[in-house]
């Protein structure tokens, strides 16, 4: 009988059942080995003093209210003070949530009104936004990461000493990272520490560093890439260098000066850095392995990033349910256009609508399970019901295939998620957005094939009479971080239905090609 579900190795998990004690660990393990580095600032951070001062905020956190349940909030790009906040949050039985630190104003408040949010940790210029959205949402702490605003920052609270440093156990939530999943409003994922922690062996497994290794912290920590690298280093050894933001120079930089021998990336930026002429000429001697996830590489990207860094670039695989990862390929032999083998501890299987499991060669849905899947979704049962089969797979809304020789190919989506790039859009977060304008009728969103970004978002709109629909765009993507805004607009005369009255979101390809639309409109890009 052909092989139905694919496993990955079975590997031993840390004693340490949390990231804090996985950083007490650490401490007295190497206490002298630079754990953290600012890349731009060149700050750095001993296992031993990140210790010192996340126990200090802790002390200063528990003072000022926060404990069990309760959660920190970030607003703000890559630095070390997440690490504190985050490692100060988990040790009093709380965690962390983060969102972009571009996001508008309203998207910051819905998304900190759906956590138990009890303390904001945000970067100076943007404390003033975080104490309006605290006072709007009744939350009692604002936090600086460093000097240049009022109030107090992360590294300076304090607090009268705590009964036990560690107050947390392997089933709290460690993390709630926000995720679109198959549909509807992002939603926080609820990430424990014992997700936490199997992912790090996972992660550290399949990319082979460990003492001595540096990892480039480019990903963000806002998302679910960048805490999992550094569960993965408390775990296994090793440094990150952490870089701030975006910027080729400083990225090329940062793997040059600081030694960086491990590179995860998203695949756009990938992209970029793998051309740019900012790169030519460097030394990367010392990189072994690049990583890139979030959307598929094509064999060009491929080929580039190879003639570049000199080293194996592999695709990889995972949501943020599963707290990052779900399969990398050997970095031995890499097959391009596959995302390789299941994870250690992972077990991936392939199923058609009815349920049935699929053989090597046949597309379904991927459906995976492994000790790093969520529990569910933050207060949203329904959702988090349907998100696993009867058997406890988690369902990933994605399509996909085994080959022969045990790698696994993405083939497409059958989620509604918007991918531009690698960043998720839901649709239902815009549609709730568009219902608000008095001059929508009616409204839905949809991805539409783009050769720059892989989608863009697509609004078809039945409007009230002389209503203009740039009028509307413009309205719409002004509440919206960039990569979410509206790039094209259908104005039709009513929004296809199926038996029960939902909306058809498959019939709306019929009107892209023409049949019922009124008025097509592209946006400024």
């Amino acid at each position: 009988m052909a092989t139905t579900v694919w496993k990955g190795p079975q590997l031993a998990l840390p004693r340490a059942g949390t990231l804090p004690e996985l950083a007490e660990e650490r401490a007295a393990v190497a206490p002298d080995g630079i754990l953290l580095v600012n890349a731009e600032t060149g700050q750095q951070l001993t296992a031993f003093a990140l210790k010192q001062a996340y126990r200090k905020a802790a002390r200063g956190l528990a003072a000022l209210g926060f404990g069990r349940g309760d959660c920190l909030c970030t607003l703000m790009g890559n630095d070390l003070s997440w690490y504190v906040g985050a490692l100060a949050a988990q040790s009093l039985g709380g965690s962390i949530s983060g969102i972009n630190p571009l996001a508008m104003a309203g998207e910051i408040e819905r998304q900190f009104s759906s956590v138990p949010a009890k303390a904001i940790l945000a970067v100076p210029p943007l404390v003033p936004v975080a104490k309006k959205i605290a006072a709007e949402l009744d939350i009692a702490i604002v936090l600086s990461t460093g000097p240049g605003a009022d109030g107090a920052t992360i590294w300076d609270i304090d607090g009268p000493a705590l009964d036990q440093p560690i107050g947390c156990s392997s089933t709290d939530t460690a993390i709630l990272p926000f995720s679109s999943g198959s549909t509807g409003l992002p939603k926080a994922t609820v990430v424990t520490h014992a997700n936490m922690v199997a992912s790090a062996v996972q992660i550290q497994h399949a990319l082979k560093f460990g003492p001595g290794d540096r990892l480039l912290g480019l990903a963000p920590l806002f998302h679910i890439v960048g805490p999992n690298l550094f569960a993965a280093v408390l775990a296994r050894g090793g440094s990150i260098a952490v870089v701030p933001r975006f910027d080729p120079v400083a990225v090329f930089e940062a793997i040059e000066n600081h030694h960086v021998t491990h590179v995860p990336l998203l695949t756009p930026i990938l992209r970029t850095l793998a051309r740019h002429p900012a790169g030519e000429g460097r030394d990367f001697a010392h990189v072994r392995l690049m990583g890139a996830g979030g959307s598929a590489m094509s064999i060009p990207d491929h080929a580039a990033a190879v003639a570049r860094f000199g080293c194996p670039v592999l695709q990889v695989y995972g949501m943020t349910e599963t707290s990052a990862a779900i399969a990398i390929d050997d970095p031995a032999n890499p097959a391009p256009q596959t995302v390789g083998y299941p994870v250690a501890l992972m077990s991936i299987r392939i199923s058609d609508e009815a349920g049935n499991l699929l053989p090597v060669g046949r597309e379904g849905e991927i459906q995976v399970s492994g000790p790093n899947v969520c529990s569910g979704y933050l207060g949203a049962a329904n959702e988090t019901a349907a998100m696993y089969t009867p058997d406890g797979f988690l369902r990933t809304g994605d399509l996909g295939k085994m080959r022969e020789d045990g790698r696994l190919t993405i083939t497409g989506r059958i989620k509604e998620m918007i991918k531009v790039n690698s960043g998720q859009v839901a649709p239902a977060e815009l549609e709730m957005l568009l219902a608000g304008h008095p001059d929508v009728i009616e409204a839905a969103v949809v991805g539409r094939p783009n050769r720059f970004c892989g989608e863009i978002p697509v609004a078809y709109l039945v409007l009230a009479s002389q209503a203009n629909p740039y009028a509307v765009v413009d309205w719409l993507n002004e509440q919206l971080i960039g990569y979410k805004r509206v790039r094209a607009v259908e104005v039709v005369k009513a929004l296809p239905k199926n038996g029960t009255g939902k909306l058809d979101r498959k019939a709306l390809a019929t009107l892209e090609s023409g049949v019922g639309v009124l008025q097509a409109v592209e946006c400024a890009a």
